[in-house]
């Protein structure tokens, strides 16, 4: 009865977390202590990271660092991308040369990591660009969808697979492939199947892999830099200009013509779907290094890192559109907040990159993790709650980056298990976990 409780306490926390985790934790595995110790593990991450910031430290250590290494018999393959799934049990990595594999790292820092993956693929083409591996929970839970990206002289061919890793003998489902010889601008995936990606910097493009369906139409941006879907709208932002376009995303359905579905209206039709633009050059200084998306317990916010190293913060509200019977988000183009990033020990000089947002179970405050290419990877606890115009926000070190490898390193985290991934350009995958095993 007593594992049962710890069960459905898990599953309250993980859903606070907006974390889909029921289907890919087999809980029947677990003893009650681990039970315990995962359902606490976003308490005492999070705790860590307010207890060196209250008490004014540089740093917070992870508790447990194990490293992911191949197996000598399997041909060495440098790790070039990763992202963690499932709440932080999964680990998705690609090769350069296109070899995708999926990783079981355990629920605790005291599992082995397995020398062997759970499941891999083939891409033809080459993977090198920033964007090219994409993964996102499916709309029923069952598993995950993992978007692709390869390159082969001209042509760059988006690869869409689903996988569901809890089953007796995971694999890579292919769902569909489609290519395109512009390069692809700020490519994104959706639960739904659906991808996205900007060409030519005025040509937005839609793709329900699932349906092989197309749609392409026209937009207001000059020069976009990064997309940032939210709900059933894109965010297109353009960096040096400091403006943000809110775009709708397109529902699709199809009808059979001429022997082959198409889609209504009319495939590859151009329109003017830009619903926002807004113009933020008077608000934020310099360019916009990263954007990400703020929750608290019952708003949303728009959150763009600065050249002046501030976090700039407008807030999204919700609104419906009668006449097209949708809801979406509009921004209010007034700053609500900006705060100051700054480490105990030297003022702000960060230029922030891959940053993550996450909701913490405090409300009115989000976990910010990121990367500084000065230092290494960063996390905070940033307020939301309305007043606080502008104001600072003490930052702490997760993991150090070494000098010359500050651009080329990539990292994921896990706030559901206190984990962090980190990958250095050598190939060398840590596996940081912050929250220590339970006493055996």
């Amino acid at each position: 009865m007593e594992k049962i409780v710890w069960i459905a306490a898990f599953i309250r926390v993980s859903s606070k977390l907006e974390t889909p985790v029921s289907k890919n934790f087999s809980f029947s595995t677990l003893s009650q202590a681990e039970l315990e110790r995962i359902t606490t593990a976003p308490h005492i991450f999070i705790s860590r990271i307010r207890r060196a910031v209250d008490e004014r430290r540089t740093s917070v250590n992870s508790a447990v660092t194990r490293h992911l290494i191949r197996s000598p018999l399997i041909e060495p393959r440098q790790f070039h991308r990763l992202k963690l799934v499932g709440g932080g049990r999964f680990l998705v990595t690609s090769t350069e040369d296109g070899l995708l594999e999926l990783w079981d790292l355990g629920y605790l820092p005291s599992a082995l990591l397995p020398l062997h993956p759970v499941a891999s693929t083939a891409v033809t083409g080459i993977g090198s660009f920033d964007d090219c591996l994409h993964v996102n929970p499916r709309g029923d839970g069952s598993g995950f969808i993992i978007l692709f990206i390869s390159s082969s002289r001209m042509t760059h061919k988006f690869t869409v697979f689903a996988i569901e890793p809890t089953v007796p003998a995971p694999k890579f489902e292919l769902i569909a492939t489609r290519e395109t010889s512009a390069f692809p601008i700020g490519p994104f995936s959706l639960s739904n199947f659906v991808v996205g990606w900007i060409e030519r910097g005025r040509e937005v493009h839609f793709w329900d892999a699932r349906q092989d369906l197309h749609l392409q139409e026209a937009s207001r941006c000059c020069f976009p830099d990064m997309t940032t879907p939210v709900g059933n709208q894109l965010l297109i932002i353009e960096s040096y200009k400091r403006r943000v376009h809110i775009h709708r995303i397109p529902t699709f359905s199809s009808r059979r013509r001429g022997g082959r579905n198409s889609l209504v209206p009319q495939e590859g039709r151009p329109s003017s779907a830009f619903t926002q633009t807004h113009d933020l050059s008077t608000t934020i200084v310099n360019s916009i290094n990263d954007a990400v998306i703020l929750k608290d317990s019952d708003r949303l916010y728009l959150g763009l890192f600065a050249g002046d190293q501030s976090l700039c913060r407008f807030s999204l509200q919700p609104f419906d559109s009668s006449a097209s019977g949708s809801n979406g988000w509009r921004l209010i183009p007034t700053l609500f907040g900006k705060s100051f990033l700054k480490n105990n020990t030297r003022a702000n000089s960060r230029i922030v990159h891959q940053a993550r947002s996450s909701l913490t179970l405090s409300d009115h405050e989000a976990l910010l993790v990121w990367k500084d290419f000065r230092g290494g990877m960063y996390a905070a606890l940033q307020t939301t709650r309305p007043g606080y115009l502008t104001s600072d926000t003490s930052a702490v070190q997760l993991s150090k980056v070494l000098q010359g490898e500050e651009y080329e390193s990539r990292f994921d985290r896990s706030p559901l298990l206190g984990r962090l991934v980190h990958l250095s350009p050598h190939g060398v995958l840590q596996v940081l976990d912050f929250v220590p095993p339970p006493a055996s």
